[in-house]
Protein backbone atom coordinates (compact mmCIF):
# COMPACT_ATOMS: atom_id res chain seq x y z
CA UNK A 1 0.00 0.00 0.00
CA UNK A 2 1.39 3.37 -0.93
CA UNK A 3 1.69 6.26 1.49
CA UNK A 4 -0.89 8.30 -0.45
CA UNK A 5 -3.61 5.66 -0.15
CA UNK A 6 -2.86 5.23 3.58
CA UNK A 7 -3.30 8.98 4.18
CA UNK A 8 -6.50 9.07 2.11
CA UNK A 9 -8.02 6.12 4.02
CA UNK A 10 -6.98 7.66 7.34
CA UNK A 11 -8.73 10.96 6.47
CA UNK A 12 -11.90 9.14 5.36
CA UNK A 13 -12.00 7.05 8.54
CA UNK A 14 -11.33 10.08 10.73
CA UNK A 15 -14.20 11.99 9.10
CA UNK A 16 -16.51 9.02 9.51
CA UNK A 17 -15.64 8.70 13.19
CA UNK A 18 -16.21 12.44 13.74
CA UNK A 19 -19.60 12.27 12.00
CA UNK A 20 -20.66 9.30 14.11
CA UNK A 21 -19.57 11.06 17.30
CA UNK A 22 -21.54 14.17 16.37
CA UNK A 23 -24.65 12.13 15.56
CA UNK A 24 -24.31 10.15 18.77
CA UNK A 25 -23.90 13.25 20.92
CA UNK A 26 -26.93 14.85 19.23
CA UNK A 27 -28.98 11.73 19.89
CA UNK A 28 -27.93 11.66 23.53
CA UNK A 29 -28.95 15.30 23.90
CA UNK A 30 -32.37 14.54 22.39
CA UNK A 31 -32.88 11.62 24.78
CA UNK A 32 -31.86 13.68 27.79
CA UNK A 33 -34.28 16.47 26.87
CA UNK A 34 -37.11 14.24 25.63
CA UNK A 35 -39.58 15.54 28.22
CA UNK A 36 -39.27 18.96 26.59
CA UNK A 37 -39.42 17.70 23.01
CA UNK A 38 -42.23 15.15 23.06
CA UNK A 39 -45.88 16.11 23.32
CA UNK A 40 -47.70 15.16 26.48
CA UNK A 41 -50.40 12.52 26.15
CA UNK A 42 -53.67 13.52 27.88
CA UNK A 43 -54.60 9.95 28.84
CA UNK A 44 -57.53 11.03 31.04
CA UNK A 45 -59.15 12.85 28.10
CA UNK A 46 -58.63 10.02 25.61
CA UNK A 47 -60.09 7.56 28.16
CA UNK A 48 -63.50 9.25 27.98
CA UNK A 49 -66.18 6.74 27.03
CA UNK A 50 -68.52 9.12 25.23
CA UNK A 51 -68.78 12.77 24.21
CA UNK A 52 -70.75 13.78 27.34
CA UNK A 53 -68.08 12.29 29.60
CA UNK A 54 -65.35 14.05 27.59
CA UNK A 55 -67.26 17.34 27.68
CA UNK A 56 -67.50 17.20 31.47
CA UNK A 57 -63.77 16.36 31.73
CA UNK A 58 -62.79 19.22 29.42
CA UNK A 59 -64.98 21.82 31.10
CA UNK A 60 -64.54 20.60 34.69
CA UNK A 61 -68.00 21.90 35.60
CA UNK A 62 -67.29 25.49 34.47
CA UNK A 63 -69.80 27.54 32.52
CA UNK A 64 -69.31 27.18 28.75
CA UNK A 65 -70.40 29.99 26.44
CA UNK A 66 -71.27 29.39 22.80
CA UNK A 67 -69.45 32.13 20.90
CA UNK A 68 -69.36 33.40 17.33
CA UNK A 69 -65.72 34.37 17.99
CA UNK A 70 -64.92 30.66 17.61
CA UNK A 71 -65.24 29.85 13.90
CA UNK A 72 -65.34 26.18 12.96
CA UNK A 73 -65.23 25.23 9.29
CA UNK A 74 -66.29 21.73 8.35
CA UNK A 75 -68.35 20.48 5.38
CA UNK A 76 -72.02 19.89 6.16
CA UNK A 77 -72.04 16.78 3.94
CA UNK A 78 -69.07 14.49 3.27
CA UNK A 79 -68.70 11.55 0.92
CA UNK A 80 -65.69 10.01 2.64
CA UNK A 81 -65.93 10.09 6.44
CA UNK A 82 -62.31 8.91 6.75
CA UNK A 83 -60.92 12.31 5.70
CA UNK A 84 -63.05 15.19 6.93
CA UNK A 85 -61.25 18.56 6.86
CA UNK A 86 -61.78 20.67 9.98
CA UNK A 87 -60.39 24.11 10.75
CA UNK A 88 -60.94 26.28 13.81
CA UNK A 89 -60.04 29.95 14.19
CA UNK A 90 -60.52 32.07 17.29
CA UNK A 91 -60.94 35.80 17.58
CA UNK A 92 -60.51 35.65 21.35
CA UNK A 93 -57.70 36.95 23.55
CA UNK A 94 -55.69 34.70 25.83
CA UNK A 95 -56.44 31.39 24.11
CA UNK A 96 -54.74 28.54 25.97
CA UNK A 97 -56.06 25.50 24.08
CA UNK A 98 -58.49 24.24 21.46
CA UNK A 99 -59.96 20.74 21.74
CA UNK A 100 -61.83 18.97 18.92
CA UNK A 101 -64.67 16.68 20.01
CA UNK A 102 -66.42 14.30 17.59
CA UNK A 103 -69.73 13.44 19.24
CA UNK A 104 -70.48 10.36 17.14
CA UNK A 105 -67.11 8.60 17.57
CA UNK A 106 -66.44 5.90 20.15
CA UNK A 107 -63.31 7.86 21.12
CA UNK A 108 -64.64 11.42 20.85
CA UNK A 109 -61.43 13.43 21.40
CA UNK A 110 -59.82 14.10 18.01
CA UNK A 111 -57.10 16.32 19.47
CA UNK A 112 -56.24 18.97 22.00
CA UNK A 113 -53.93 21.77 20.88
CA UNK A 114 -52.19 24.11 23.33
CA UNK A 115 -51.08 27.63 22.41
CA UNK A 116 -48.43 29.87 23.85
CA UNK A 117 -48.99 33.56 24.38
CA UNK A 118 -48.55 35.54 21.17
CA UNK A 119 -49.43 32.71 18.78
CA UNK A 120 -52.40 32.72 16.44
CA UNK A 121 -55.10 30.43 17.86
CA UNK A 122 -55.97 28.46 14.72
CA UNK A 123 -55.82 24.80 13.75
CA UNK A 124 -56.46 22.87 10.56
CA UNK A 125 -56.57 19.08 10.44
CA UNK A 126 -58.44 16.09 9.08
CA UNK A 127 -60.51 13.76 11.22
CA UNK A 128 -62.26 10.43 10.77
CA UNK A 129 -65.97 10.18 11.58
CA UNK A 130 -67.60 6.89 12.49
CA UNK A 131 -71.11 8.17 11.83
CA UNK A 132 -72.94 11.47 11.26
CA UNK A 133 -72.78 13.85 14.20
CA UNK A 134 -71.45 17.10 15.61
CA UNK A 135 -67.89 18.37 15.46
CA UNK A 136 -67.30 20.61 18.46
CA UNK A 137 -64.46 23.01 19.23
CA UNK A 138 -63.93 23.77 22.92
CA UNK A 139 -61.65 26.76 23.54
CA UNK A 140 -60.03 27.45 26.91
CA UNK A 141 -59.01 31.09 27.44
CA UNK A 142 -57.81 33.23 30.32
CA UNK A 143 -61.39 34.53 30.64
CA UNK A 144 -63.38 31.30 30.41
CA UNK A 145 -64.41 28.43 28.18
CA UNK A 146 -66.05 28.96 24.81
CA UNK A 147 -67.37 26.52 22.22
CA UNK A 148 -68.84 26.21 18.78
CA UNK A 149 -70.18 23.16 16.95
CA UNK A 150 -71.19 22.14 13.45
CA UNK A 151 -73.20 19.17 12.24
CA UNK A 152 -71.70 16.82 9.66
CA UNK A 153 -73.70 14.32 7.64
CA UNK A 154 -72.32 11.44 5.60
CA UNK A 155 -73.56 10.98 2.06
CA UNK A 156 -74.95 7.48 1.64
CA UNK A 157 -75.06 5.79 -1.74
CA UNK A 158 -78.02 3.57 -2.44
CA UNK A 159 -76.09 1.00 -4.45
CA UNK A 160 -77.71 -2.35 -4.89
CA UNK A 161 -76.27 -5.36 -6.58
CA UNK A 162 -77.55 -5.77 -10.12
CA UNK A 163 -78.92 -9.23 -10.71
CA UNK A 164 -79.39 -10.24 -14.32
CA UNK A 165 -82.35 -12.41 -14.93
CA UNK A 166 -81.90 -15.24 -17.30
CA UNK A 167 -84.29 -15.82 -20.16
CA UNK A 168 -85.47 -19.03 -18.47
CA UNK A 169 -86.65 -17.29 -15.30
CA UNK A 170 -88.97 -14.88 -17.11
Amino acid sequence: MSDDSYVTNYKKNRRLILKLLMLGSGGLYMLSSSNRVLAQWPADLFAAENSDDLYSRLTDGENVVESDAVVIKVPAMVENPAIVPVSVQCRLDGVQSISLVLSSNSYPLAGSFKFREGTTPAISTRVKLESPGDVMAIVHTDHGIYMQSAAVDIKRFACKAVVKKSADSQ
